[in-house]
């Protein structure tokens, strides 16, 4: 199975390559964008909350204390992941790197997976 990456979606509003991208984040509407917020998205906010270094550090204890959101992994294992952090720091790169070791493959499929 192909690895679980993570895009930055600025610049690619309505950009055909990006169509297959899961976003990952919080509710997005600005700038043209018309996004709702995903479940797996980050409580946490750099500056406002730590460092990006400790958002997502605090983001992956977070996750891994919540079955119901870690049975949402293996649905995103082999796709791109869409926020607006990379190539700094980000929280979808934990979900990418939980996804593809596999974690929530145990657990019962959320009911309103796409």
């Amino acid at each position: 199975m192909p690895q679980t990456t993570v895009v930055n979606l600025k610049g690619h509003r309505d950009d055909p390559a990006y169509a297959d991208v899961v976003y990952v984040g919080r509710a997005m509407h600005r700038g043209g964008w018309h996004l709702a917020g995903s479940p797996l998205a980050s409580p946490f906010r750099p500056g406002h909350d730590g460092t990006r270094e400790e958002v997502v550090e605090m983001y992956r204890a977070y996750l891994l204390a919540r079955p119901e959101l870690l049975a949402r992994l293996p649905a995103l294992r082999g796709h791109r992941l869409g926020c607006w952090c990379v190539p700094e720091l980000c929280h979808a790169e934990v979900l990418a790197e939980l996804a593809d070791e596999g974690v929530g493959e145990d657990l019962p499929e959320p009911d309103d997976l796409p």
